[in-house]
């Protein structure tokens, strides 16, 4: 399974994004991942990593999310945390080449600064890849 991310090039707006809600929250995968929130207008607000159900739960509960119009998610499962990191890490120089606008990291009210490049294949900073 490759933890590279590449948006596709057509894509229907709703492909793959499921209501911000208990019901699909708790039922959504409880592994290592990667999940992008979005508001009501399809712009991606949030990126989160981590155990997907339990990143899912933290942000369904924050009290700052309905003042960001959190209304749904899309969750891409990956193996290890370490791939999460990475994924993450790729989602946000997509969004950077594609010239969308960086959503939050980690938590409402966290700006996302430039990710850094890191050329494929090259281990991570704890010497993992």
């Amino acid at each position: 399974m490759s933890a590279v991310w590449n948006p596709p090039a057509r894509t229907s707006k709703d492909e793959g994004w499921h209501p911000l809600d208990r019901d699909h929250v708790l039922t959504s995968p409880d592994a290592f991942g990667v999940c992008e929130i979005a508001n009501s207008k399809g712009e991606r607000i949030l990126l989160v990593h981590g155990v997907i159900r339990e990143e899912l739960v933290r942000v369904l509960e924050d009290p700052r999310a309905p003042a960001h119009d959190a209304r749904t998610f899309r969750a891409h499962v990956v193996l290890t945390d370490r791939q999460a990191r990475d994924l993450a890490g790729d989602i946000l120089r997509a969004y950077d080449e594609l010239g969308w606008p960086l959503p939050a990291v980690g938590a409402f009210g966290k700006p996302a600064s430039r990710p850094p490049v890191r050329p494929r294949g090259t281990p991570g900073p704890d010497g993992a890849d």
